[in-house]
C-alpha cells in the first residue's frame, strides 16, 4: 500500500511538475509543458516581420496540455474511479487557476491598452485640433488673398479705365490744340492783312481791297455789304458819283486823323504795337484756308 502511494505520488508529481509552485524559477521553461511555446514566442517576438498574433495558438496548446493530463489520468489503470476523479478535480483546479491568471493578465493588458488608446486618442485630438486650426488659418489666409486679388483686379480695371479716358482726353486735347493753333495762325494772318490794308489806306488815301485773302473772317464782316465798282459806276449818276467821292475823301481824312491820334496814344511804353509785315508774307502764313476762301 505504501509502495502504491509512493507510485501515485510520483505520477502526480510527474503530471504537475510543469505547474508546481515549488519548482525552480530558473527551470520553468524546462519543467513547464508550455515552455517551448513561450520560448518560441519570445524568439519570434524579436522578428519585426512577424505580424500575426500567436495568442490563439498558445491558448490551444495550453488547452491541449490539460486535455492530455486528464486523458492520462483517465487511462491510468492504477487509479480507481475515486482516485481518477480526485486527480481530474486537481487538474481542473489548476486549469481554472491558470485561466484566472490569464484572465487577470488579459484584463490588465486590456486596461493598459485602453489607457494607451485613450492617450493616443487625446494626442490625435490635439493633432486634429492643431491641424484644424492650421487649416482654418490657411483657409482664412486664402480667403483674404482672394479678397486682395479681387481688390487688385478691380483697381487694375479702374486704373485701366482711367488710363483709357486720359488717353481719349489727351487725343481730344491734341486735336483741339491743333485746331486752335491753326485758327490762331489764320486769325493772325487776317489781322496782318487788315493791318496791311489800313497802312496802305493811310499812305495812299485809298482803300485797296483787291487780292486780299481772309482765312477766318469774311470781307462782309470787315467792310459790311460790298458791291463791285462797275455796278457802282453804272447805277450812280455823275452827281451822285461826285458826292460819293467827296464823302469817301472826308471819311478817309477822318479815319486817317483818328488813326494818327490812336498811334500817338499808343506811343506809351506800356502799350504793345502791332507788328506790320508785308501783305505777301502774311498771306503765305494762312494754314486752314481752302481754295474757295473769301477774296475781294
Amino acid at each position: 500500500m505504501e509502495c502504491q502511494k509512493v507510485e501515485i505520488a510520483s505520477v502526480e508529481t510527474n503530471h504537475l511538475n510543469g505547474f508546481s509552485a515549488a519548482a525552480d524559477p530558473f527551470n520553468l521553461k524546462e519543467l513547464s509543458p508550455v515552455g517551448p511555446v513561450v520560448e518560441n514566442l519570445e524568439n519570434n517576438s524579436d522578428k519585426e516581420s512577424s505580424v500575426q498574433s500567436d495568442i490563439p495558438t498558445l491558448l490551444q496548446v495550453f488547452k491541449n496540455v490539460y486535455d492530455q493530463r486528464i486523458a492520462s489520468i483517465e487511462n491510468n489503470a492504477d487509479f480507481d474511479r475515486n482516485r481518477k476523479n480526485e486527480e481530474k478535480v486537481t487538474v481542473l483546479e489548476q486549469y481554472i487557476q491558470h485561466v484566472l491568471e490569464q484572465n487577470d493578465t488579459f484584463v490588465s493588458t486590456m486596461l493598459e491598452l485602453e489607457t494607451e488608446a485613450q492617450q493616443r486618442v487625446k494626442q490625435m485630438e490635439k493633432r486634429l485640433k492643431s491641424s484644424a486650426k492650421t487649416t482654418m488659418e490657411a483657409v482664412i489666409n486664402v480667403h483674404e488673398c482672394e479678397k486682395e486679388m479681387r481688390r487688385l483686379v478691380e483697381e487694375r480695371l479702374y486704373i485701366e479705365s482711367l488710363y483709357n479716358d486720359a488717353q481719349q482726353h489727351l487725343s481730344t486735347c491734341k486735336e483741339e490744340n491743333s485746331f486752335l493753333r491753326d485758327q490762331n495762325c489764320n486769325l493772325s494772318h487776317d489781322v496782318q492783312a487788315l493791318l496791311h490794308i489800313i497802312h496802305h489806306a493811310r499812305s495812299t488815301g485809298h482803300w485797296e481791297m483787291s487780292c486780299v485773302t481772309f482765312c477766318e473772317v469774311t470781307p462782309e464782316q470787315v467792310f459790311g455789304p460790298v458791291q463791285s465798282i462797275s455796278n457802282v459806276y453804272v447805277s450812280e449818276s455823275p452827281q451822285s458819283e461826285y458826292d460819293s467821292v467827296e464823302g469817301a475823301k472826308k471819311g478817309l481824312s477822318s479815319d486817317i486823323s483818328s488813326q494818327e491820334t490812336t498811334d500817338s496814344n499808343t506811343s506809351s511804353p506800356y502799350m504793345v504795337h502791332p507788328v506790320r509785315v508785308p501783305f505777301s508774307d502774311a498771306n503765305s502764313n494762312c494754314h486752314s484756308c481752302s481754295d474757295g476762301s473769301h477774296t475781294e
